[in-house]
């Protein structure tokens, strides 16, 4: 039954209104091309799989930066948030986007690592 919600996060939230447990199934946009990486957080550890089913590379710069930016427009949506904590959605949303920027800096973190092993150059400033 709980496999027949759906297949992403953002779609089990929606539809649902709550933040499954894991695996978890995420995207960030390319800031490059627009394409959707699909990556999906299996356990507490931030052990992440990627959706290899394209040929970019998930490595690439254009998903950092859809990363980061991403990243930025939580901490935004956070920001402003907190005027609606008398809101009864407010802790479901809070408990998204929690979830999705725990996510993204994972896969943005992993996006690094894999570069940075395969000697590659990269605009990394230090920052997730």
């Amino acid at each position: 039954l709980y496999n027949s919600y759906g297949s992403k996060s953002s779609e089990i939230f929606r539809d649902y209104g709550f933040v499954e447990d894991h695996p978890q199934v995420w995207w960030v946009t390319d800031s490059r091309d627009g394409k959707q990486h699909e990556f999906t957080i299996e356990d507490e550890n931030g052990t992440i799989t990627w959706d290899t089913s394209w040929t970019q590379p998930v490595v690439g710069p254009g998903f950092r930066s859809g990363a980061r930016t991403l990243l930025e427009v939580i901490k935004t949506v956070d920001e402003s948030a907190e005027r609606e904590k008398n809101s009864a959605y407010y802790n479901l949303a809070a408990a998204y986007r929690a979830a999705y920027q725990r996510a993204v800096q994972i896969a943005l973190r992993s996006s690094l690592d894999e570069s940075k092993s395969r000697g590659e150059e990269h605009e990394d400033n230090g920052e997730l």
